[in-house]
């Protein structure tokens, strides 16, 4: 085994789409991934590198970590034994910026390289100097020199804008008790008329306190706009309809859980949820399955997508434009789209693969049951910050 930690901090927050910690084990399930799709390197990554060592940095939570250290790394490795991989966790994404400023600062002094050949985030929501873009720090990515990128979806990998590459994702789902529920909703619409039937069994934390209940703000609030306009530069023209959200939330505020409380947080919601104190809710696909799987849930709790589905996202992979070895870095990133690798991220961390359903193994695709329906768009950023905002001036009842 040649994966070397060089360490990590912990004081920060992070990407979206990291979550809880956990380690499976994976057996033979994954044979049947093997599929006769293109899973070639990149043909200047099979030769040796300058140097055989990458520089790999993530910015997850454990869950993943472990899932690189302990299975992806190793994977790599045993195909590529040229390489050796240095690996850092900065859990939750603390000093992330920190990594940017290194390669903005190497390139301003004038030096050829940096240490940094992989960075698990897209360049594109970080800072940069003044009169500078993301494209002029890191290489352009496409199916040229990842090849496997040409199984993600095409509006997926649009949202990395050409500079990161989608591996892994997690969405917002509709969870809910079947002791209680048989017939779950399957719209926007039907979960609405579902809270106001049955006062009290229903709640969404708030949005600024964890990405389930944003979700379900956002959902409102993309009933009621173009969501095109997300994919355009941040315009507050666009969210002139927003005020309906606003008011088919607010009526259904007495119909909440003890007449319209929202927890602090995705976990408290699931808490409600698994002492049948509510008997539905908005939960994180990843978060919800794990703990599902762990026994921290009834085994009567199950997980659905409505139509059109909750937001979610996917967390991208970048590569310095100066890396000292681009080669492998780009070997690396090719190598962990390959749908046996795919289905690893899926069945450990319960993650969403970045590569289409269609391309794994029907054994994951069946794991994930209606999941597999995918999830809506949402930036974040000041689109984010509006929702916050907004939310809590014309929503909550003070409960």
């Amino acid at each position: 085994m040649k994966v070397r930690f060089l360490g990590s901090r912990k004081t920060g927050r992070g990407a979206p789409s990291a979550r809880r910690s956990t380690t499976l084990l994976i057996r033979g399930l994954l044979a049947a991934a093997t599929l006769t799709v293109a899973t070639a390197a990149p043909a200047r990554a099979r030769s040796v590198a300058a140097t055989s060592t990458i520089y790999f940095y993530t910015i997850s939570d454990t869950n993943v970590a472990d899932l690189w250290s302990g299975t992806l790394l190793p994977d790599f490795e045993k195909a590529y034994p040229q390489y050796t991989v240095k690996f850092v966790n900065l859990l939750h994404g603390n000093g992330a910026q920190g990594l940017v400023d290194r390669v903005i600062a190497a390139r301003a002094a004038g030096k050829p390289s940096v240490a940094l050949d992989l960075f698990e985030d897209t360049p594109v929501n970080y800072n940069f100097p003044s009169g500078k873009r993301a494209s002029d720090y890191f290489t352009t990515l496409n199916t040229g020199n990842v090849p496997n990128a040409r199984l993600i979806d095409p509006s997926i990998a649009a949202q990395g804008q050409g500079l990161g590459i989608a591996y892994r994702a997690s969405a917002v789902t509709l969870a809910y008790d079947s002791a209680h529920v048989s017939n779950p909703p399957t719209t926007y619409d039907g979960i609405i008329a579902w809270v106001k039937a049955h006062p009290g069994k229903f709640t969404y934390c708030r949005p600024e306190d964890g990405g389930s209940g944003d979700a379900f703000v956002a959902r409102a609030l993309l009933n009621n706009m173009d969501p095109r306009a997300l994919s355009q530069p941040y315009n507050p023209a666009a969210e002139k309809g927003w005020p309906r959200g606003w008011a088919l939330l607010r009526s259904i505020e007495p119909d909440l859980y003890k007449g319209g409380f929202h927890p602090a947080g995705n976990t408290p919601v699931l808490n409600l949820l698994g002492r049948s104190a509510i008997w539905m809710a908005t939960a994180w696909s990843d978060q919800g399955l794990q703990a599902h799987d762990q026994g921290l849930l009834p085994p009567t709790i199950r997980f659905t997508q409505i139509n059109p589905p909750f937001t979610g996202g996917p967390a991208f992979m970048s590569v310095p434009s100066n890396a000292q070895n681009r080669a492998g870095a780009l070997a690396l990133l090719n190598f962990v789209l390959r749908p046996a690798e795919q289905a690893k991220i899926g069945l450990a961390i319960e993650g969403f693969p970045g590569i289409q359903f269609k391309y794994m193994p029907a054994n994951v695709a069946s794991h994930f049951g209606p999941l597999v329906r995918g999830y809506s768009f949402w930036p974040g950023a000041q689109w984010d910050a509006d929702l916050a905002k907004q939310w809590a001036a014309n929503v909550p009842t003070g409960r």
